[in-house]
């Protein structure tokens, strides 16, 4: 997949014109009480490549970086793998991108 910027959906299109298969799903757990289930990052590691999704500058915005499967994992990193909504699409490959207009 390589290091390329684009947005989110720009980057899931490339992943899913090469159906990538999501192998694993990890995030970097919020400090406190609320970090259990909030996370300050996640990593979408697919067969073709690797997205790190952060929280970015403006409200909204994330900054999307990527990188290759083979690039070593980081201690600050924990598995998402087993949970939910994860676990049921674990395997899977992503076939299409679909933006929806929120508000």
């Amino acid at each position: 997949m390589g290091e390329c910027s684009g947005t989110l959906a720009e980057t899931l299109e490339r992943v899913s014109q090469v159906e990538g298969r999501l192998l694993r799903v990890e995030r970097v757990p919020l400090a406190g009480p609320a970090g259990a289930r909030a996370s300050s990052a996640l990593r979408l590691i697919f067969d073709v490549g690797v997205l790190i999704l952060r929280p970015g500058g403006n409200e909204g915005d994330l900054e999307v970086e990527t990188g290759h499967p083979t690039d070593a994992g980081s201690a600050v990193f924990v598995s998402a793998s087993e949970e939910d909504p994860w676990w049921t699409v674990i395997g899977c490959s992503l076939t299409r991108v679909q933006l929806r207009a929120e508000g």
